[in-house]
Order: C-alpha cells, then sequence, then structure tokens
C-alpha cells in the first residue's frame, strides 16, 4: 500500500458567479464562461421516509439510499423510468454511492461490523476489502475501473484512498489528520475533503476543506467565505461539484451546492429547499444530490440546460 503526501497550494480565485436557480428555468444554451442552469426533478422512491441521491453516469443513471418506514436504508437505482432497491446480502442497511458508465456500482453496507465497502457488477456483489482496516467506504468508481473512498484504520484514524489496477494508495493531505476521497474522474483526478479531527471520522462544520489531487499535487478549495467545503464529483472537462457552509451554518438546515469550472464558483440552491447538497455530476454538467424542505430530506438531478 502507497501512501501520498505531498505539498499543497491554495486555489487562484478569479470571481465569484452566484447563480440561485429556478426549477423549470429554460434559456439559451450556455456560452463558455456562462454559469450553468437546470432543471430539476425530485427523485423519491416509492415508500421512501429519506432519500439521498449521490451518484450520476453518463447515460443519466443515479444511485443513492433511501429510508424506510421501519428505519432501516436501502441503495436504489433509478434509470429514468423505473426504480431497483439495491441490499448487500445479509446486510442491516445499504448505501449506494456511484455508477459508473458500465453500470458498475459502488458504496457501502452495515451488519453490525462497521461500514464494508461494496462493488455491484456482472457477477453480483463483491466485498471491497484493505488489508489493515476495519472499515471502508466505497465512494466512487469510474470508468477506467478506479475506486476512491474512505478508510478506517487503528484508533480511529481515516484516510482516502484510491484503487488502481488493484493497487492500494492510501491519500493524506499534509499537516492534517483526516481526509475523504470522494470522486475520481477517467483522467485519475481526485476530490475530496481534509479535516482535522484526531481519533473521530465525524468531520466538524469549521474548518473543512476540499482539495484536488492532480499528477501528484494538491490543491485546496475553498468556496469563498465558507467555513466548510466539501467537494463531491469531478467530471471529464474537470468541472467540480460539492457543497458548502456559511459560518454559523448547520449540516441540516445551511449546506449549499456549488459547481466550480476553473476558478468560477455557480451556487445552487434547489428552489423553495432550505439545504441543498450536491452528490456527483456526469460528463455533460447533469448533477445529482439532495435537498431539504419541509416535508424532508428528497433526492434530485438536475438536467443541465
Amino acid at each position: 500500500m502507497k501512501t501520498i503526501r505531498t505539498s499543497e497550494r491554495p486555489i487562484a480565485f478569479r470571481s465569484l458567479m452566484l447563480a440561485f436557480l429556478s426549477a423549470f428555468l429554460i434559456g439559451a444554451p450556455a456560452l463558455a464562461g456562462d454559469p450553468p442552469t437546470y432543471t430539476f426533478q425530485t427523485v423519491d422512491p416509492p415508500g421512501s421516509t429519506n432519500t439521498l441521491l449521490v451518484g450520476i453516469n453518463d447515460r443519466g443513471e443515479v444511485v443513492g439510499r433511501h429510508r424506510t418506514a421501519d428505519g432501516r436504508y436501502h441503495g436504489f437505482l433509478y434509470d429514468g423510468e423505473s426504480y431497483s432497491i439495491l441490499d448487500y446480502p445479509g446486510a442491516d442497511n445499504t448505501f449506494a454511492y456511484h455508477i459508473n458508465a458500465q453500470g458498475d456500482i459502488v458504496g457501502y453496507f452495515d451488519s453490525g461490523l462497521g461500514a464494508k465497502g461494496f462493488i455491484l457488477g456482472q457477477e453480483g456483489y463483491r466485498e471491497v476489502e484493505i488489508e489493515d482496516t476495519y472499515g471502508v467506504i466505497a465512494a466512487e468508481i469510474n470508468n477506467r475501473g478506479d475506486i476512491v473512498g474512505l478508510l478506517f484504520e487503528a484508533a480511529c484514524d481515516t484516510c482516502g484512498f484510491v484503487i488502481r489496477k488493484n493497487e492500494v494508495t492510501r491519500i493524506q493531505v499534509p499537516g492534517w489528520s483526516c481526509a475523504f476521497a470522494s470522486g475520481t474522474n477517467d483522467s485519475g483526478d481526485v476530490v475530496g475533503t481534509y479535516w482535522d479531527n484526531p481519533g473521530c471520522f465525524i468531520n466538524p462544520i469549521e474548518d473543512t476543506h476540499g482539495f484536488v489531487l492532480r499528477k501528484g499535487a494538491f490543491t485546496t478549495v475553498d468556496v469563498p467565505g465558507a467555513v466548510y467545503t466539501h467537494l463531491q464529483g469531478i467530471n471529464a472537462a474537470g468541472e467540480i461539484v460539492g457543497s458548502y457552509i456559511l459560518a454559523g451554518g448547520a449540516f441540516s438546515s445551511d449546506m449549499h451546492g456549488f459547481h466550480l469550472d476553473g476558478a468560477v464558483y455557480t451556487l445552487i440552491d434547489v428552489p423553495g429547499s432550505s439545504s441543498t447538497g450536491i452528490g456527483g455530476t456526469n460528463a455533460r454538467g447533469d448533477i445529482a444530490g439532495w435537498y431539504q424542505d419541509g416535508t424532508g430530506l428528497h433526492g434530485f438531478i438536475g438536467r443541465r440546460d
């Protein structure tokens, strides 16, 4: 197992573009440099009391997790017409995080023994196992089959990882105790989040930063004014999506999504929501995520106009 620990450098910001988007905004296709706009669709599997979407592939298929009335969580796949429920055999709860163009799905499950990563492919489910860890969350799989995520080691140490050609590389930002690699594109760029909270997985709102790892070099990404920046996905064009919280905010009520293209931010809130999170993006620039409103937590697809 290799470990990446390289120098970090802040991203240069040129401008900040705000776009609070209408649910059915229809306009001309965006020219280069124009902020993206989206048409939003709510995605809630039948019987769901709480839905979160995370992954979207280049065919527009999405995966996530939902909670049923018995309190259990189930993964699901939505192909635009129908839902398929995903339950890892024998698991108490299953969480689907991402799907690639080939239809391979990754995520994690728990069965009373902590988080265990999985991949679901043509041969069925199999566990994503990493030596000398007691827990794994598989967060994304790209079209090359690379997997990124989070691993748990002794004494609750956490770090990101990438698996390429069956070789595991740990990802740690120098000087920080915790990191989560949550997205990767087919060029091998990795995005994620880092924070400092030794001995504890739960990352605090304050002092949480995004990172891009490209060709062995880290770049820190912070939404201007935010105390919490989480990068969740990166597509083939290098466009990045994620979520942020401003000072004094809370996860449940004050999270907002964003799209980053170069150094230009577009801030994204689903209309009528109190909180919005972005889980992933595809080659077309469509996004998937979740939003909170007065009726609960819902998944959504944002199709780029």
